[in-house]
């Protein structure tokens, strides 16, 4: 993304963000409450358009594009507040996931014509692959409503990924858990790099898990980037120490 800006009324949210995740990259985006962090998210993924700037998938512009073209373009998000269905089992939680890619329409679909049975089937397949991935295999059929905290931010992570994303972007997945559980997560989000081949933009106040995972770190003070580099060298720069991290005195 290059020189992203948004306003709302007087003020000024982003301010000029610019920053780029590689291929296959974990990069985590921290800063302090109000930062800008989940309004960059909303740029991303479309539920804001900027009022200036540029965002590119590649060789792809973003901004502009509907929410569900960026969808349909690679980009899949879980949200700080669990999104999920919680009378519905995990598998149909996982299968919302991947709704835009069914290839059947309406019509189709009330008929339950070949072409639809053949596309659920799919779909199907592609949701207990991401259950599987994840270690929930054995959760398929149970209700949200029945599963700890812990093993509901996993189910997010499989909708998110069962659309077979490009980039992921996973708003405060540590957020409620506890300190094994967070590090935990981190190694599954390591996992899913790893295994599905996709970039991973986080946010996320929880430091260890940010410093054991990220190869990347990018900081935002009030809507700019204060800071862009790697762990070590975000960690010791004195800027993020006085916005963000803070100081021992």
């Amino acid at each position: 993304m290059s020189d992203v800006t948004i306003r709302f009324g007087g003020i000024v949210a982003l301010d000029g963000a610019s920053f780029a995740v590689a291929e296959r990259e974990i990069c985590a985006l921290i800063g302090p409450n109000g930062a800008g962090k989940t309004t960059l998210f909303n740029c991303i993924s479309g539920l804001y358009q900027p009022t200036g700037g540029s965002i590119r998938l590649g060789d792809v512009e973003l901004v502009g594009q509907p929410a569900f073209r960026r969808a349909e373009l690679g980009i899949a998000r879980t949200f700080q507040n669990l999104g999920l269905f919680g009378s519905s089992t995990v598998l149909t939680n996982v299968l919302v996931g991947a709704h835009h890619l069914a290839r059947s329409g309406l019509i189709a679909g009330g008929l339950r014509l070949p072409k639809t049975r053949a596309s659920e089937r799919q779909l199907r397949r592609a949701a207990f692959s991401a259950l599987e991935r994840l270690g929930l295999s054995d959760y398929a059929t149970m209700s949200v409503g029945e599963l700890p905290f812990g093993i509901l931010k996993r189910v997010e992570l499989a909708r998110a990924l069962v659309s077979g994303p490009r980039l992921l972007l996973v708003d405060e997945p540590a957020a409620g858990l506890t300190h094994s559980e967070a590090l935990e997560l981190g190694e599954s989000l390591r996992q899913i790099r790893d295994e599905f081949g996709v970039s991973v933009l986080i946010v996320e106040h929880h430091m260890a898990l940010v410093m054991n995972i990220s190869e990347h770190i990018v900081v935002l003070n009030f809507g700019r980037v204060v800071a862009d580099g790697a762990p070590s060298d975000v960690r010791d720069d004195p800027a993020v120490i006085e916005a963000y991290l803070g100081t021992d005195s």
